[in-house]
């Protein structure tokens, strides 16, 4: 079992700026692409509205990791956000950390846990580093 040595820790892993936008871009595209074939072709008000549903939900997905972070670790959870499939995984439990080349994959008995390192700003993917450092198990 890991002990992570965190009793007064409390951090935020935040997604970097760049991607953050590209995603903001891309969410204003699409309903900017609906509204443009609601307006100009009256046949295909069907597919207009799934660019505008679309581009609505990518944009409240913009804000969701915007305000929540990619990661948050709070005492001995790590919590990964996601609008519709989070996922928490005890720090104690954490039995392996393997090291892949698009981030980290923390097991536990029950689950898997994987992060991905290149959309983490780069303060703050120091700062994970920093923890999951802590943990006694060496990373492989």
């Amino acid at each position: 079992m890991a002990n992570p040595n965190t009793k007064a820790l409390k951090t935020i892993i935040k997604i970097k700026k760049s991607y953050l936008l590209l995603d903001l871009c891309l969410s204003l595209s699409w309903v900017a692409f609906g509204l443009f074939f609601l307006f100009a072709d009256s046949s295909s008000h069907w597919s207009a509205c799934i660019w505008i549903v679309t581009g609505l939900l990518s944009l409240i997905s913009y804000f969701f990791e915007k305000n929540k972070g990619y990661l948050s670790i709070d005492h001995e959870w790590l919590k990964q956000h996601h609008i519709l499939f989070p996922k928490k995984i005890n720090l104690h439990e954490v039995i392996e950390i393997a090291k892949k080349s698009s981030g980290y994959v923390l097991k536990t008995k029950d689950t898997k846990l994987r992060i991905f390192t290149h959309n983490i700003e780069k303060g703050s993917l120091k700062g994970l580093r920093e923890i999951l450092e802590r943990l006694t198990i060496s990373i492989t």
